[in-house]
């Protein structure tokens, strides 16, 4: 925009005011169009442009995709699946016989035997000896057992398929929070882009008003209060981007976090989404009863408590007593020489044995008393299992108290979006009749700046208004025990679920 200066004298006034009235004609031309030029933005936001610059970008579809294949804490719950179906199967296995492989420590697997033995009879050379043995020796014993009778160890088998249900329970929840953790990153940071632009274009139209402003101060059309009003004005709004740069590199590093992404990586959604959003079908007391028999939180709080309860019953099986079957086969050789004499040949000492035995049996094991050691543990896992169950109580509460509130955000965002979107209409208009009347001569800069100011104030209101709605829908999905309804093939697919 060109701006006209000369010095102000006679008819220079009347040429001076018909410049600055065909420059705020051309000001007011642009207002609707409210597209940010990056290149006209000051140096202050360069860096905090680049830095977003080097963020990757992907469509709602990919974050999701990307937070349920990496995002450590699944992986982690994950994992943590694995190790209660271990604990399953060896509480299971408890129902198989043992088998033990065992030697004695004077009859080892493989070994040699020495002795020598010298008797002497003084008065009686005759009567002396003189032998010794050299002989390699073995021996294995093998035993194996059979408890058909153990009071305590289907209780322990409960107690583990229990405790598996509620890990994968958790699995789900943590799913389910990562998924709206991903979703309400990305809204905020499709409104805050859609923002930052609005407030780019506010800036760059109110830079040009201000060339305006000073070239009428330079001709004495104005004095140094609107000047600064206007400067005032600009400087806030400079402020006010920074702010939204500053929350835009937060939450796209953020994003690419709930993704598992590399530390350090941000991501930006791929354009700034549609105007057409997402709608919540179901009515309240609907949302409410989906989320009491969906919500895996009480779920997981009673299938802790079934496992305290098998917990107690299993310690209290433990007085009982435990019966089964045993065999111990034994086996041992030895060969060599026995009983040899040390001086002679000992072809006629040499030998061989073999020793072999096998005891079958049924075996008692009966710990009835202990000083009530396991009994008061068994109270104590009573205890907790009442104590989960009034967690479940309490889940029951948080989840209707959640939807409600979610359910509340989404009605009132709802009914409030024609009226954002009107008021960011008659902003606009009011921004242009009032740089209009400016470049007429009949407004004044406060009125300008005022309608400016209203503009901003419109936009910040209709991103607040839009992201409550969509984060509303994305919370009543969560909050209900539903899948986002666009994604909810995908994210079955990827999870491999059967549920909702």
């Amino acid at each position: 925009m060109g701006i006209c200066l000369s010095p102000v004298s006679g008819t220079s006034v009347v040429r001076l005011l018909v410049c600055i009235s065909t420059a705020l004609a051309s000001f007011g031309g642009v207002v609707h169009a409210f597209s940010s030029d990056q290149s006209l933005l000051p140096d202050q936001l360069q860096e905090a442009r680049d830095l977003l610059e080097l963020s990757q970008r992907a469509d709602l579809d990919g974050v999701i995709e990307a937070a349920l294949l990496r995002n450590p804490r699944l992986l982690s719950a994950s994992q943590r699946i694995e190790a209660r179906r271990s604990q399953l199967s060896s509480s299971e296995r408890r129902w198989l016989p043992k088998a033990l492989f065992n030697t004695s420590g004077d009859q080892p697997l493989l070994g040699q035997y020495f002795e020598t033995d010298i008797a002497r009879d003084p008065k009686n050379d005759l009567a002396s000896s003189h032998t010794f043995d050299n002989y390699g020796i073995g021996s294995l014993n093998l035993q194996v057992s059979w408890n058909f009778w153990e009071p305590s160890r289907q209780p322990a088998i409960n107690v583990s398929s229990f405790q598996l249900d509620a890990e994968k329970l958790t699995f789900d929840v943590i799913a389910r929070s990562i998924v709206l953790d991903a979703q309400l990153a990305y809204y905020e940071l499709q409104e805050n882009q859609h923002l930052i632009d609005i407030y780019e274009g506010i800036y760059h139209r109110n830079r040009q008003l201000l060339e305006i402003v000073e070239s009428q101060f330079k001709g004495g059309l104005v004095h140094i209060g609107d000047v600064s009003q206007q400067k005032t004005l600009l400087l806030s709004q400079l402020i006010t981007l920074d702010g939204l740069y500053r929350v835009q590199l937060q939450v796209a590093s953020d994003l690419a976090r709930i993704m598992g992404l590399p530390s350090g990586s941000a991501v930006l959604p791929i354009g700034l989404g549609t105007d057409r959003l997402t709608t919540w079908d179901l009515d309240l007391n609907q949302s409410i009863q989906d989320g009491l028999a969906l919500r895996e939180e009480i779920r997981i709080a009673l299938a802790d408590a079934n496992a305290q309860d098998w917990e107690a019953q299993r310690l209290v099986n433990l007085y009982l007593p435990v019966m089964g079957l045993s065999a111990n086969g034994y086996k041992s050789y030895s060969r060599g020489v026995f009983d040899g004499d040390i001086n002679g040949n000992n072809n006629s000492y040499r030998a061989t044995n073999s020793y072999a035995e096998l005891t079958l049996g049924l075996g008692f094991n009966w710990n009835f008393y202990d000083g009530g050691v396991r009994a008061a543990q068994a109270a104590a896992s009573r205890n907790l299992a009442a104590a989960q169950r009034h967690d479940a109580d309490g889940e029951r509460n948080r989840v209707g108290n959640q939807i409600r509130s979610s359910y509340a955000a989404y009605l009132t965002a709802k009914h409030a979006l024609p009226d954002s979107e009107e008021a960011i209409r008659t902003a606009k208009l009011a921004v242009d009749v009032a740089s209009q009347r400016y470049g007429a001569g009949i407004g004044d800069i406060t009125t300008v700046v005022q309608a400016t100011q209203l503009l901003g104030e419109a936009s910040r209101q209709r991103k607040a208004v839009r992201l409550t709605y969509r984060n509303a829908v994305a919370e009543l999905y969560r909050y209900s025990g539903l899948w986002p309804k666009p994604y909810r093939s995908q994210i079955r697919t990827l999870l491999k679920l059967d549920n909702p």
